[in-house]
C-alpha cells in the first residue's frame, strides 16, 4: 500500500500502486512502471480484477485494478511519484486487519466494503462509487 499526503481527506491516504498510463504504453506495461516508480517492485501483471470509477470533485477516475505477482528478489522501497514528487508518504506491505483499522477516509474507497483479501480481490466488474 502506499500512504499518500492526502489530496480528498485529512492525514494519509492508503491506496495500492497506480497512475496514469503514457502514450504508446499498454495498460500492463503501466502497471509494471507504477510499481516499479512507487514502490521498487517488479511485478507480473495477471488477471484483471475490476474496474472502479472514482468520483468526487475535482477527480473522476477510471481505474483498472489487476492482481500481480511481485518478483520476490526485488526489495519494497519508498518510491516517487514523478507527476507529484512529494506526494508518496510511505510504503508498507499491510494486513487486511491494519487497513480495517485506519479511519475510513484514509483508505481507497473500494478497501472500505471488504473484510478480508479474498473479498476484496473476488470484486468483479465495473463499479462506480461516488462519494
Amino acid at each position: 500500500m502506499i500512504g499518500h499526503r492526502s489530496l480528498v481527506a485529512d492525514g494519509l491516504f492508503w491506496s495500492p500502486p497506480g497512475g496514469g498510463v503514457e502514450f504508446n504504453e499498454t495498460v500492463p506495461e503501466a502497471v509494471k512502471r507504477e510499481f516499479l516508480e512507487e514502490t521498487g517492485l517488479s511485478v507480473q501483471v495477471e488477471e484483471l480484477l475490476f474496474v472502479n470509477e472514482f468520483i468526487k470533485w475535482p477527480f473522476h477516475a477510471i481505474e483498472l485494478f489487476f492482481r500481480v505477482r511481485p518478483d520476490p528478489d526485488t526489495p519494497l522501497i519508498k518510491g516517487t511519484d514523478p507527476e507529484l514528487p512529494r506526494l508518496i508518504e510511505s510504503v508498507r506491505y499491510m494486513s487486511m486487519a491494519e487497513i480495517k483499522a485506519l479511519p475510513s477516509t484514509h483508505v481507497h474507497t473500494f478497501i472500505r466494503d471488504c473484510d478480508h483479501l479474498e473479498q476484496l480481490t473476488n470484486l468483479k466488474g465495473f463499479i462506480t462509487r461516488y462519494v
